[in-house]
């Protein structure tokens, strides 16, 4: 295998070859699609399956499809192929002159024999295959080969003059053939009608009403399918087109199938309903639960939450014990898989207060039977005591505070007055020095004046000049002796 790669790599043409075959094969004047004109080179250049599946280590494109495409775009940018429709190819009209005119020059050299035998107005089968197509024998390769008679190899200068006067010969062969013919063997587009017959036999299959029209549609699908990889079109793809063909063929007779087992056998068991099957009936009605919702529901004036947290308590018929928390929006009802029993609906007392809004619910309890649907209806409103309430605690939270700040601020005014009562003391003890130069203390209940530092000032200690001490008729002290 490791072998074989680089030779099947060097045995693909390069681009100024495929460049040749291309201008040989659109020689005819024939406008081709870009895949037809892709596979008439390969099969012009003789080329085998390997090498054109073969790729480049790390690409996903084929080395052959790249360098066709490498081939076309510098036979456009020289003006040699153009394009008249989308995803057309055609000669340009000054290469068809050349061609016609190489043709002729051609035709022109043959032997007089060999032109005499050249029909001038020959009938071609369309469905006639190209001798291009036939597979050829190795034994008679090597034969032609060894005698000298074989063509040139891929890529050489005889090989594709041989190639440029065989398709000259085909371009005058081609210009006797009949309208009728050549347009058959144009019509090489290919088929979307397969693949959309497959598709839509697929979904009538699906709607099961429309099975056997679906799988019609499957087998007329694979028929058109095979139909045209047979002729030189190829149908659009013919994979995905086999599957869903045979999808739908196989789906329309299974439900085909199903669909008359199950009519035969409700014909043949079908009876009218007796007694029993009546009782039985009614039995199972008797027997189905009901359903147990509930509902929140406000006034419309007020302006009510968006949603609240509904709590559902109480106890099953059993005596199990039932303990639910919903968040419910308002005005939507919501069902709870409660069997029958006693249960209480309480609004959570988080979902009560928003912001300074209180509101209050209804918490309604119910018995349910579990034999019919009930909604237990949850009525919220605003309650106008609470807010009276709250809006009396908050004045009065108001009230006391401003309580509190007038009493500091009649503390620090009875300081401040303190303060300037000891000032104006110290200023007057300072004046009355300044009066007398000496300063004497006396006491509240005493008559003589005494010295600072004296044990008879204890209790008391009023500062005086001395000359006022003596002028108010106190005497000094005998212990201190001021």
């Amino acid at each position: 295998m490791e072998d074989e790669t680089p030779s099947i790599k060097d045995s693909i043409p390069d681009v100024e070859t495929i460049k040749e075959s291309v201008l040989s094969v659109l020689s005819s004047g024939r406008q081709r699609s870009v895949e037809s004109l892709e596979q008439e080179v390969a099969r012009h250049l003789s080329l085998s399956s390997k090498q054109k599946r073969y790729c480049v280590a790390g690409s996903k494109t084929t080395l052959f499809a790249n360098r066709f495409e490498k081939a076309r775009t510098e036979l456009h940018k020289n003006k040699l192929i153009e394009y008249p429709h989308h995803g057309k190819v055609k000669l340009c009209p000054s290469e068809m002159d050349r061609a016609d005119s190489s043709a002729k020059s051609v035709r022109d050299a043959l032997p007089d024999a060999i032109r005499s035998k050249e029909p001038n107005s020959v009938s071609i089968d369309p469905d006639a295959k190209d001798p291009r197509d036939v597979p050829e024998n190795p034994s008679t390769k090597e034969s032609e080969r060894a005698s000298g008679t074989a063509p040139a190899g891929k890529g050489s200068a005889a090989a594709f003059k041989t190639a440029d006067r065989d398709s000259g010969e085909k371009n005058a062969k081609r210009s006797t053939v009949p309208s009728s013919a050549r347009k058959t063997s144009t019509a090489g587009n290919p088929s979307k009608l397969p693949i959309l017959l497959a598709v839509a036999g697929l979904v009538l299959c699906f709607t099961f009403v429309l099975a056997a029209p679906g799988m019609l549609c499957g087998i007329a699908a694979l028929a058109l399918r095979w139909r045209d990889s047979k002729g030189t079109a190829k149908p659009v793809a013919p994979k995905a087109t086999a599957i869903l063909g045979g999808c739908a063929i196989a789906l329309g007779a299974i439900i085909a199938i199903g669909g008359m087992s199950a009519g035969g056998g409700h014909s043949a068991g079908q009876n009218p309903p007796d007694a029993k099957s009546g009782q039985a009936i009614e039995q199972a009605a008797e027997k189905a639960e009901g359903v147990l919702s509930f509902k929140v529901e406000g006034d419309a004036e007020a302006t009510l939450p968006s949603s609240v947290k509904i709590v559902v308590t109480g106890k099953q018929g059993d005596g199990t014990p039932v303990n639910e928390t919903r968040e419910a929006a308002l005005g939507k009802t919501y069902a709870l898989a409660c069997p029958s029993g006693s249960y209480t609906f309480t609004v959570a007392s988080s979902s009560l207060v928003v912001g300074d809004t209180f509101f209050k619910a209804s918490n309604p309890s119910y018995s349910f039977d579990g034999k019919r649907d009930h909604t237990v209806s949850v009525t919220l409103k605003l309650d106008d005591e609470a807010m009276r309430a709250a809006q009396m605690a908050k004045e009065a939270a108001v009230q006391k505070k401003a309580a509190e700040e007038a009493a500091a601020a009649k503390a620090a005014e009875d300081e401040a007055a303190a303060a300037a009562a000891a000032e104006a003391n110290a200023a007057a003890a300072a004046s009355a020095d300044d009066d007398s130069g000496y300063t004497v203390y006396v006491t509240n209940t005493g008559g003589k004046y005494h010295a600072n530092g004296c044990q008879y000032l204890k209790k008391s200690k009023i500062p005086i000049s001395i000359s006022d001490a003596i002028a108010q008729g106190y005497e000094p002290c005998s212990r201190c002796n001021p």
